[in-house]
């Protein structure tokens, strides 16, 4: 660098790079899904706010027996599994309030219902009391 202050620096624009970017990019997305890539996320689907509340719907139907538990090959009425990932839903929706799209807010809260109605349904059909709830998460 000069110390003489009307010399400023040349700059070097690469153009390359860009086009180099774009074939990695291309290549990228080509091996995503591919097996065998070494890419972390093949064969998973594409992480979504949709498939998080699926996740946790998931584990509610099977705490409530209504999903065969794939090591077993039976279902389990398990109502803490299912309170807790019921009570997981409802701290998502407290937490995104007001940042979901109309389309995210309105599963989220279908999603919600729908578990605790047949959380409770479950109850009274196997004959337990339904869980207290130890938070302002409560279920029905």
């Amino acid at each position: 660098m000069s110390s003489d202050p009307g010399h400023e620096p040349k700059i070097i624009v690469d153009e390359d790079w860009k086009q180099r970017v774009e074939k990695e990019r291309e290549v990228g997305s080509q091996t995503a899904s591919a097996p065998g890539t070494g890419d972390p996320h093949r064969g998973f689907p594409t992480p979504s706010f949709e498939l998080l509340v699926s996740t946790f719907s998931s584990q509610a139907l099977l705490g409530l027996g209504f999903l065969v538990d794939p090591q077993s090959g039976q279902g389990h009425y398990d109502p803490l599994l299912a309170k807790h990932a019921i009570d997981m839903l409802a701290l998502l929706q407290e937490k995104t309030r007001g940042n979901l799209s109309p389309n995210e807010a309105e599963v989220l809260e279908e999603t919600i219902h729908q578990l605790r109605l047949a959380f409770v349904a479950q109850a009274q059909q196997v004959g337990t009391v339904p869980i207290e709830p130890k938070s302002s998460l409560e279920l029905p």
